[in-house]
């Protein structure tokens, strides 16, 4: 290669801070930062996003302490009162909440400075079986109301019985019954603030003893509140990000794989360290996000939104919703049929027998022996068989249809009619779902063990899984859900004179927009004509291409291209409303719904063209997506306390994103469907008021799809 550069001009030249600097903060190249800090330091340099990435690195001195007596916990405790502050994280069995058992807690009242509790604590005997149980997944006592919803008592006899009793009692650990009382004095004191890191668990946790913590603050929340998008909020993440430590790892105290045990087991020295770390971070961690609030301008996001939803949350898992086994049963038998027929029909198409769970096997089926087109082999070397491949080859042979027939009923068996049954808790004889609250950076909450968010609803197989949720006896599933609230919130952001008017008439704002868009009178409308403007209407919402739209709505590109041209023509204010928020997001790097949320997107810069254009898209329907997520979040810490005042007998159990699922006593449903719409209905605070109606829509039966 011809060097054309003189070797004078390559020599090596000091590092300019100021020009490295940028670059070593955006790609999170921290232990340079730390390097070239140490070395003379970097400045001060601010970024759009992350502002605490150029902090100096303060090496803290540890002193972490086991408590083994009360005399010693209570001087943790005076510390902590004298402070008026403490990080708290509990240490449990298992982290799903209605089997967990408290094993310890740890505190911390500064930086390096915390403690460990061991509680429960065993040490295994030699005839311990392997991969038994620890603990008994029955509650201990004082659980309040947790398991108010079991059809009998349980007797404290039962509760307190280990069902694993192939252990001893750990020694040098202080009195549980010594212990307890000392912490409910402090966890429950109104003048001490408690800290911890995803608290809705730990609050869980130690209302099964008969502990309610409060006041609280939350470093996840916060982390998610501030910086949404530029990165995680778990533990690990953070202290790595923030203070470049790495923290020990649940496999180092207790092992992994067939051999790990619970951490009721693990050595009470290994758990002090483990324990009292996580105390530790999640006290410096508050010190460095909660003055950022402020400085952000997101304290109200937090103060108003995310903290108060945290009780919300706490209580809905812990009711959780009622199923019907044999409707699940009947559900894996009716999938099952047809899955066994498709499979048939599949084979006979491709003139032999193949898994067709294999995608590598679907793969050589497909392009080489049936030649198809569009065949891409990914880096393992076989064909690429992703829904968004197979759904460009329907109508290229019949072979494809019943494909994407067999997967998608394939999934529902096994992640729900199968899945489900096993995800009934034998106590409760509920499912209880967990809820993220920073799994989905617009502020969405995200439903996990099990996902009870995406079951279908516009499908027979679907509705036939959403049969099987119930009430309990002597109640009705009570549904209300916002009706096109994206739509109005395009509307009222980007002040679009004609749908706001629509939907102040209650008009049908489909219908309105084909006969603005396609020129055909109210009366005269079809109901494909209105479908291609539905169609429309939520593909600007989400920035869908040309090419999507016309698979859609079974058109070419172009006539797509034409349609939505034709929309902006008719509503030029949207796309004023979409450039404008693209420019402010190029220039910030972020996005704000009307209640202050703020939606990082730094992609939105990136020099990848695709990344680029998938930010595009997001910066579109981020505040859009995530003003409604604020609204429904308001409605529901709205509708708690009124609930409780009310005196009727109503039990919120789900909430699937625009969607509240309630189980009301059945002489209540007509004053709790008022209650509920009236709350919903004016969810905003006066200082976001809408110039537009919102609309929540009840709907009341035996199942959830009847209530739907």
């Amino acid at each position: 290669v011809p060097v054309t550069t003189p070797l004078t001009d390559l020599k090596r030249r000091p590092i300019d801070l100021e020009k490295v600097t940028p670059f070593l903060q955006a790609q999170n190249f921290k232990s340079l930062i730390n390097k070239f800090n140490s070395d003379g330091g970097l400045g001060e340099h601010n970024t759009t996003t992350d502002t605490t990435l150029s902090t100096p690195v303060e090496k803290v001195t540890r002193t972490y302490e086991m408590v083994n007596t009360p005399e010693s916990l209570k001087k943790w405790i005076a510390k902590a009162q004298t402070q008026g502050m403490v990080a708290v994280d509990t240490e449990t069995t298992s982290i799903t909440i209605m089997d967990a058992q408290l094993v310890g807690v740890c505190l911390a009242t500064g930086a390096g400075d915390a403690c460990y509790i061991p509680l429960r604590h065993k040490i295994k005997t030699d005839d311990t079986p392997e991969n038994t149980p620890s603990t008994n997944p029955l509650p201990p006592s004082g659980t309040g109301d947790l398991f108010a919803l079991t059809e009998t008592p349980i007797p404290e006899s039962v509760i307190h019985t280990e069902l694993n009793n192939h252990h001893i009692h750990a020694p040098n650990q202080i009195d549980i019954d010594d212990a307890l009382p000392l912490l409910k004095d402090l966890l429950e004191d109104p003048t001490v603030l408690k800290i911890a890191h995803n608290i809705k668990y730990d609050r869980a946790i130690l209302q099964k003893e008969n502990i309610t913590m409060a006041p609280y603050d939350d470093t996840m929340l916060l982390s998610f509140v501030l910086n949404g998008g530029v990165h995680r909020h778990n533990l690990d993440d953070l202290a790595k990000r923030y203070f470049d430590e790495t923290l020990i790892k649940f496999e180092d105290v207790c092992g992994k794989g067939k051999k790990q045990i619970t951490f009721d087991y693990a050595p009470l020295d290994k758990a002090t360290d483990y324990a009292s770390e996580d105390a530790d971070i999640t006290w410096r961690l508050y010190h460095l996000f909660k003055p950022q609030l402020g400085q952000k301008k997101v304290t109200t996001v937090y103060e108003t939104l995310e903290r108060p939803l945290v009780p919300v949350l706490e209580k809905m898992e812990q009711w959780g919703v009622a199923v019907n086994p044999d409707a699940l049963h009947k559900a894996s038998e009716i999938f099952g049929v047809k899955i066994a027929e498709l499979e048939q029909t599949i084979h006979t198409l491709a003139g032999e027998t193949f898994n067709i769970a294999s995608p590598k096997q679907l793969g050589d089926i497909l392009f080489e022996k049936l030649h198809l087109s569009g065949g891409k082999k990914t880096k393992t070397g076989g064909y690429s068989t992703s829904s968004s491949v197979l759904e460009k080859l329907l109508g290229d042979h019949d072979i494809i249809a019943p494909i994407l027939e067999y997967r998608t009923l394939a999934k529902l068996k096994s992640t729900y009619s199968d899945a489900l049954l096993d995800q009934i808790n034998p106590l409760t004889k509920r499912i209880h779902t967990s809820y993220m609250m920073t799994g989905a950076q617009t502020g969405r909450l995200s439903s996990t063990d099990p996902n009870l968010q995406n079951i279908p609803i516009k499908t027979a197989e679907g509705r036939l899984i959403r049969d099987a949720f119930v009430p309990a006896d002597g109640y009705t599933l009570l549904c209300c859900d916002y009706s096109q609230i994206e739509l109005r919130l395009l509307a009222e952001m980007a002040n679009i004179a004609p749908l706001k008017q629509a939907f102040a008439d209650g008009l049908d704002i489909h219908a309105m927009t084909a006969s603005s868009v396609f020129n055909v009178p109210l009366e005269t409308m079809d109901s494909e004509t209105r479908r291609r403007a539905k169609a429309i209407n939520f593909g600007i919402i989400y920035g869908m291409s040309n090419f999507s739209l016309g698979q859609q709505i079974g058109v070419s590109t172009g006539d797509a291209k034409a349609f939505i041209d034709s929309y902006f023509q008719t509503f030029p204010g949207i796309r004023t409303f979409m450039e404008e928020t693209k420019e402010f997001c190029r220039t910030h790097e972020y996005v704000e719904t009307l209640f202050g949320r703020r939606i990082h997107l730094p992609d939105i810069n990136a020099s990848n063209g695709m990344l680029k254009a998938h930010a595009q898209r997001q910066a579109i329907n981020a505040p859009l997506q995530g003003t409604a997520a604020d609204i429904i979040k308001r409605a529901m810490i709205q509708l708690m306390p009124a609930i409780e005042q009310s005196g009727l007998d109503i039990r919120m159990l789900l909430q699937v994103h625009d969607e509240l699922v309630f189980e009301v006593a059945n002489d209540h449903v007509n004053d709790a469907s008022h209650l509920i719409k009236s709350i919903m209905e004016n969810a905003p605070h006066p200082a976001q008021h809408l110039s537009i109606p919102l609309v929540a829509e009840i709907g009341t039966g035996k199942t959830w799809t009847e209530a739907h």
